[in-house]
């Protein structure tokens, strides 16, 4: 992985290949980690990173982190790798993949980069990342933290929050990378969050994995990333699984939700419970359909509420003409009243977002 030198001991670092990084930019890496007391979180991702290698630590008291190659942070480890290096003190490191010929003394500065981060974070509590969007914490300290993590305070940062299966998520992470610069990610338990710069003109053109769904800010500077955090979990609320592997995704899909575009539907997930929205009944209404029809009716639905009329309702969905006629019929009648005209559409259109808002409140609860 580390060639490019002119030293020939230095050529047989690592394997050779395009994009391999230098030998003297790795070692550059681990000084300015030290330098600016770098978190363990971050410690890995930019290992990661510049190594194109996933790479994990185990500290004495079993705590532990992994980062895949793509810099996805998981908290714990499972078995320790046959390559792994502990170092004095107790702590255990390791690099994924095919070792290269100086493998020990990378390691070894993992080793000791790894054990500093840990002291300093013990210092600090919280780990940069999560200090970052943590909204209780003075500005100085997320500023500090952001030096942390390598943010500039001046540069435009968009937040966007991701749930889903494990391999998508892990999927839909490399694909961001791949079109901007994912600066960090964290995990609060409800969702994975990373700050990107450069992704905004991208995200239309973005392919999400099936069953992944997603929400992003508006851009911020560091200082605001506390609330963009909460706006893209707020977004995240309306987001539905991705259905296919392609984009783009039309608005009523809701595959990846624009929070700057939610307005004031951003007040609905905000502070309306379950128990409330169970009280309306048009929002029963939909449950039976669904159970009556399956999941295809709300899909027609959210199309017939997103588009002017039938006949666009049933192109966006892929489907006759007559077939969505048939449902809409079935629908008005059990709701009560029609739904292709202006008002009966924005009702239909709440009673779809009150129920989405509800049924992602028990998504989070149960942390699928």
């Amino acid at each position: 992985m580390l060639t490019g030198s002119d030293n020939p001991r230095e050529e047989t670092l690592a394997h050779r290949g395009a994009g391999a990084p230098r030998r003297a930019d790795v070692w550059e890496v681990f000084d300015e980690l030290l330098e600016r007391e770098a978190d363990p979180s971050t410690v890995l991702q930019s290992v990661a990173r510049v190594l194109g290698r996933g790479a994990g630590f185990r500290a004495p008291d079993g705590a532990g982190l992994t980062v895949d190659a793509d810099g996805a942070v998981r908290r714990g480890t499972g078995p320790l790798p046959s390559g792994a290096r502990r170092i004095p003190g107790g702590l255990q490191v390791w690099l994924d993949g095919p070792p290269c010929p100086e493998e020990d003394l990378l390691l070894r500065r993992l080793g000791i980069t790894v054990k500093v981060a840990l002291r300093q974070s013990a210092r600090d509590a919280l780990p940069a990342a999560e200090v970052v969007f943590d909204a209780n914490r003075r500005p100085d300290e997320r500023l500090t933290a952001a030096r942390q993590l390598g943010l500039s305070a001046a540069e435009l940062l968009t937040v966007i929050a991701i749930r889903g299966p494990a391999e998508g998520v892990q999927e839909l992470v490399r694909r961001i990378g791949k079109t901007a610069s994912v600066l960090c990610t964290y995990d609060d338990g409800k969702a994975l969050f990373l700050a990107a710069a450069g992704i905004a003109d991208a995200l239309q053109s973005l392919a999400v994995p099936t069953g992944v769904r997603a929400a992003f800010s508006r851009g911020v500077n560091v200082l605001d990333l506390p609330a963009a955090h909460a706006e893209a979990l707020l977004g995240l609320r309306y987001a539905l699984p991705a259905t296919h592997d392609s984009a783009p995704y039309p608005t009523s899909e809701a595959v990846l939700v624009e929070t700057a575009a939610l307005g004031g539907y951003a007040l609905l997930p905000a502070y309306l419970t379950r128990e409330q929205i169970d009280t309306v009944e048009d929002v029963h209404v939909l449950d039976a359909l669904r159970k009556a029809h399956g999941p295809e009716m709300l899909r027609i639905l959210e199309a017939v509420a997103a588009t002017d009329s039938v006949r666009q309702a049933a192109r966006s969905v892929y489907l006759h003409h007559n077939s969505v006629a048939y449902r809409v019929e079935r629908a008005e009648l059990a709701l009560g009243f029609t739904i292709t005209e202006p008002y009966g559409r924005t009702r239909l259109f709440i009673a779809l977002c009150l129920r989405r808002v509800r049924d992602s409140a028990e998504q989070d609860t149960s942390g699928t």
